[in-house]
């Protein structure tokens, strides 16, 4: 995931509170509230210096998952705000995201199959 919010809440910001409909739906909107231990790894790539979506959204999520069980990487990258490592996905002196991906997708997990 890149800079995602995960936890979305959208009280305080009028735009948001209509777009998420009745305040008693709004949970439903918040994906950290959907952490299962089923779930598969995660990696989590986020600028730490993002001010449109708080690298706090990613540090909650990974939180969640990590008490689930779940394995997690997250990555704040110093000084890197929102859209960088998008751009990155095209761009990659920007910010490491592919390496970084690569790295996680290559990366053997326990149960796999042997090679």
């Amino acid at each position: 995931a890149l800079s995602g919010p995960h936890d979305l809440q959208p009280e305080g910001y009028p735009d948001l509170e209509d777009l998420f409909g009745p305040r008693a739906q709004w949970p439903q909107a918040r994906p950290v509230n959907f952490v299962d231990p089923d779930d598969p790894p995660f990696l989590l790539l986020h600028g730490a210096a993002d001010d449109t979506v708080w690298p706090a959204q990613s540090e909650e999520l990974a939180r969640r998952l990590a008490a689930a069980g779940v394995p997690v990487r997250l990555r704040l990258y110093p000084g890197v705000g929102h859209v960088r490592p998008l751009l990155a996905l095209r761009w990659p002196r920007l910010v490491p995201v592919l390496d970084e991906t690569f790295r996680f997708v290559a990366a053997p997990r326990a149960g796999d199959p042997p090679p």
